[in-house]
């Protein structure tokens, strides 16, 4: 992630629950939901932000903090999630986390 928040915040893996969480000063700000399709490939399906963390950059720091996270356990990703799509159109260095045969399908 790029630039420091406001808030003390740490993205977290959930696995039981197959969802990155972020949380902010203890409290869950946003998640984002995966699904595990194979060997070290994992698709990312839906980002939720907690009403109250709207317009904080929660949505970016989730989804920013999940592709550090699976870049750093050696995972494949499928942005199926629109907010994971377009974060990494934002950020192209994440791309290459994008399966090469997928990323042109997904504009990327």
């Amino acid at each position: 992630m790029s630039s420091q928040p406001d808030d003390a915040h740490e993205v977290k893996d959930q696995p039981d629950q197959e969802r990155y969480v972020l949380l902010m000063d203890g409290e869950t700000a946003g998640f984002l939901e995966y699904q595990d399709l194979g060997d070290r490939l994992r698709a990312f399906v839906h980002t939720q932000v907690e009403d109250s963390y709207q317009g904080r950059g929660v949505g970016s720091r989730l989804v920013g903090g999940a592709l550090e996270r699976a870049a750093e356990s050696g995972l494949a990703v499928i942005p199926r999630c629109p907010m994971v799509q377009s974060f990494i159109r934002k950020n192209p260095e994440h791309a290459e986390l994008v399966p090469e045969e997928r990323r042109k399908e997904l504009s990327l």
